[in-house]
Formats: structure tokens, C-alpha cells, sequence
């Protein structure tokens, strides 16, 4: 828990540091160029801009941990607020996308580790191979082309109704595919690879010596101690999902988190973008905190040490 809160000031710092090194002065997204420099000198000293860097950053804490992150420059809204709205649509994105790659990642890997050496091994490993190699933004036009205008059976862009739960889910049909097919890949490799590992264990050879099927010995001995590794995989993999949905957004219209960070960067509303890449990097630094609580928890050794 002590490693996770470093973790995150550091990344937070880093964020923080990147932006007021990047250039580009945030009172023209304001403003825009035909204000006088006055003016502008006048809104640098409202903002803060002009105090000492490390006041600047003691006050960027602080409004993090108070959750208190001030308005947008651009939208005038608080930010807070845009978050709010934006985010449960990446949240479904990331959700549907990471299930997704589960389901077929999984069952792949398990599968070409059962079927190891045959034809059927090779086309699962070329297939896993395949997906991580397509990006989601183009596995994401690939689909608009076929299944939005060759075959209009889906939206081609857009979030859905907020009110309606079917018409949202139906517009994340093509994106979440585009995300998981993506992830699954890497998934599949990682599934095989430690069911490999596993499958000539003392305990597996025990086991089928007492009779056990080969399905049942798989699924209940093999694949259970082979799940650290998948795992490790599953948490690291939570980085690439959430730069995923940003690409993702951007080319199905979906009005998530990653299509305000690129409208935000575009526009160069600053308070937006540390706030946003703040959240991202609580976000994973909780994951990898969840990925070891799972650990202790497939692993009692773990705990001990």
C-alpha cells in the first residue's frame, strides 16, 4: 500500500512536471491571440502561473487530494463534472474490451496448451500473433467499413443514449471488439506459455495417475497454478487497454475520457489534461496494488513474506 501511494506521487509529479516544461501558454486557450499582453499577465496572475514552481505544485497536490480540481479553461465547467460524465463511458469500454479479450484470450491459450504440437497449437499461436499486431484504431475502421457502411448493421460512431442501456451497449458492440481483439493476443501467448510450464508438474502427474481426465486434470490443476502469470499479464495489460479506449474513442465518436484528454491537449486546457493523466495513473497504480492482493490470495506463501 506504502509502494502504491510513492508510485503515484511520483507519477503525478512527473505529470506535473511535463506540463509546465512543455511550452504554450495556457492564457491564450482563454483568451485567444488579440488580447493585449496585459491582459494576459493579468490572467497568468489570477491562475497562479506566475508564483515559484514548487508553490505551483505543493497547490497541484492539493487540489488532487482534495479532489478539488479546479474549471476547465476552455468548456468553463469544473472539471470534476466533465469526469463525471465522460469517464462511465470509458469505463464500459475498458470493461467490455478487457472481458472480451478474457473470453477468447483464455480459452485460446488453454486450448493450444491442451492441443500442443498439432495444427491446431499452430493456428492459435499464429492467430495470437496476429491480433497483438493490429492496433485498435485499425481493427476500428476495418469494422466501420464492413459493418457500418459495406453492412450497416451497427453504428458507426457515438456513445448512446444515456438513458437507454440497450442503445449503449449496441454502440459498443464494434469498440469493444476492436479493444479486446487486440489484448487477447498477448493474453492467449501468456495462457499458453504457463500451462506449459505447469502441465509436467509432480502434482499434474499424480494427478492423472489416479485416473483423472485429461479435461479435468487441465482445468483443475494446470490451469489453477498457472494463474499467477496470467495474472502479472492481466494487470500489466490494463496500461495498454487504457491507451486503447484513446484511440478507441477517437475513431468510433465515443465521448470517453480519451477523446476529452486529445480535445483537451488540442486545445491546450492544462488543468483538464493533469487532471486526466493524474486519474490514469491512479488508475493502473491501483490495479498493480489489486494484482498483488490477487497474488496473496492464489499464493499463501506470498503473505508470509
Amino acid at each position: 500500500m506504502l509502494w502504491t501511494i510513492v508510485v503515484m506521487l511520483g507519477a503525478v509529479t512527473i505529470v506535473f512536471v511535463v506540463m509546465r516544461f512543455a511550452g504554450g501558454d495556457p492564457t491564450y486557450a482563454i483568451l485567444g491571440d488579440h488580447a493585449s499582453p496585459d491582459v494576459h499577465e493579468a490572467l497568468r496572475e489570477t491562475l497562479g502561473l506566475n508564483r515559484p514552481i514548487y508553490q505551483q505544485y505543493f497547490e497541484y497536490i492539493r487540489k488532487l487530494f482534495t479532489f478539488n480540481f479546479g474549471n476547465s479553461l476552455v468548456k468553463k465547467v469544473p472539471i470534476g463534472d466533465l469526469i463525471s460524465y465522460h469517464i462511465r463511458f470509458t469505463i464500459e469500454l475498458a470493461i467490455s474490451g478487457f472481458v472480451i479479450a478474457v473470453m477468447i484470450g483464455i480459452p485460446l491459450g488453454i486450448v493450444a496448451a491442451y492441443k500442443r504440437n498439432t495444427k491446431v497449437d499452430h493456428i492459435i499461436r499464429i492467430v495470437s500473433l496476429i491480433f497483438p499486431s493490429m492496433p485498435p484504431f485499425y481493427v476500428g475502421i476495418v469494422f466501420i467499413l464492413l459493418f457500418a457502411i459495406i453492412y450497416p448493421i451497427f453504428p458507426s460512431s457515438g456513445g448512446g443514449n444515456l438513458n437507454d442501456f440497450y442503445d449503449r451497449m449496441y454502440r459498443l458492440i464494434l469498440p469493444a471488439l476492436s479493444l479486446g481483439l487486440f489484448i487477447s493476443g498477448t493474453l492467449g501467448r501468456i495462457t499458453r506459455a504457463s500451462m506449459l510450464d505447469t502441465i509436467n508438474k509432480d502434482y499434474v502427474t499424480v494427478a492423472r495417475s489416479k485416473g483423472l481426465d485429461q479435461i479435468r486434470t487441465i482445468l483443475k490443476h494446470v490451469f489453477r497454478n498457472a494463474l499467477i502469470p496470467i495474472v502479472t499479464t492481466a494487470g500489466m495489460l490494463l496500461a495498454a487497454i487504457l491507451a486503447g479506449t484513446v484511440m478507441t474513442e477517437m475513431v468510433f465518436g465515443r465521448p470517453g475520457l480519451g477523446k476529452l484528454l486529445v480535445i483537451s491537449v488540442n486545445s491546450r486546457d492544462y488543468p483538464v489534461i493533469e487532471t486526466l493523466l493524474a486519474l490514469y495513473a491512479l488508475i493502473i497504480a491501483l490495479s498493480n496494488l489489486l494484482v498483488d492482493i490477487i497474488y496473496a490470495y492464489l499464493d499463501p506463501r506470498i503473505r508470509y513474506e
